[in-house]
């Protein structure tokens, strides 16, 4: 997966998850010009991608990913890789995404999401990596949202009236 996302250049460091978070199988760094890590990080699940009879890339994960990635503040990618094709499929697992799933009654334990046909990593394109710095920017932002919200709420509760605004 290294060689594939890196073909282009070296723009990402994929280094592996360790034991605290079972659905996450390791972390992708957004290297900055001079090859160093810059503070820009994604939390990746790598699985199999298969295909629909309409041609439609698809993987399946555990309904665990989705509820972590519901909760947390660094955004998570789930990579769907075809070995026989040297491609892959990403998809951002962002909070608003996995909200409905998250908080459905459906009970199922693995769930299968289909990848955007676009979002396709082949051998020397590199312009994925653009997405995953905006992706990188939204997800801090939105994270931010929620601690201010929180924050505020807290406020609300013991009759603290000052207000609290995003930074």
């Amino acid at each position: 997966m290294q060689k594939l996302l890196n073909d282009g250049g070296t723009l990402t460091d994929l280094t592996r998850g360790d034991d605290d978070f079972p659905t996450i199988d390791g972390y992708l760094h957004l290297l900055n010009k001079k090859w160093e890590m810059n503070g820009q990080v994604l939390h990746v699940q790598i699985k199999p991608v298969r295909y629909k009879k309409s041609g439609v890339p698809v993987s399946s994960c555990k309904k665990e990913l989705l509820v972590y990635a519901y909760e947390s503040s660094t955004p998570v990618l789930l990579l769907g890789v075809d070995h026989e094709k040297e491609v892959a499929y990403w998809a951002y697992l962002s909070p608003e995404s996995v909200k409905s799933v998250v908080h459905g009654s459906d009970d199922k334990k693995t769930i299968s999401l289909n990848f955007p046909k676009q979002n396709v990593i082949k051998k020397g394109d590199t312009g994925f990596v653009d997405e995953w710095r905006r992706i990188c920017l939204h997800h801090r932002n939105q994270s931010n949202d929620k601690i201010v919200s929180s924050l505020i709420r807290e406020r609300k509760r013991w009759g603290i009236s000052k207000q609290v605004s995003a930074m």
